[in-house]
């Protein structure tokens, strides 16, 4: 049982192969993009609970939620960079330096930089 509905999970294919744009699949979609984040970072949050002994599945959701690019996603990886598990910890500040360094959006730059910023302090 599916739930996505087929006409849904068609253009999430058609996108993934390079048949319909991004701009193309936000428009037709009915999720607009936000939510989809928002979902995104529950889903991640699920996730991340039952990862394996590994860690690749944390790293694989540390990384996703750098790309998400909101401020909820910052949180959660200033959460995980005081985790307890060294490679978790190492992966999520990557990811706000990343964010520090690349963002497009000023005001994500500056939250991620005062995560950072929090982190360190409480290092020393």
């Amino acid at each position: 049982m599916s739930f996505v509905p087929e006409h849904q999970r068609r253009l999430i294919i058609d996108t993934t192969l390079g048949k319909v744009s991004k701009e193309d699949f936000y428009r037709e979609y009915p999720v607009r993009a936000e939510e989809a984040g928002r979902l995104s970072v529950e889903m991640l949050r699920a996730a991340y609970r039952e990862y394996d002994d590994a860690d690749s599945l944390g790293v694989k959701a540390i990384w996703a939620l750098g790309r998400l690019q909101t401020e909820e996603a910052v949180d959660r990886l200033a959460d995980l960079a005081t985790c307890g598990r060294p490679i978790l910890e190492k992966n999520a500040r990557e990811q706000l330096a990343r964010i520090v360094s690349r963002s497009e959006s000023e005001a994500l730059r500056e939250v991620a930089r005062e995560r950072l910023e929090g982190l360190e302090k409480r290092d020393t």
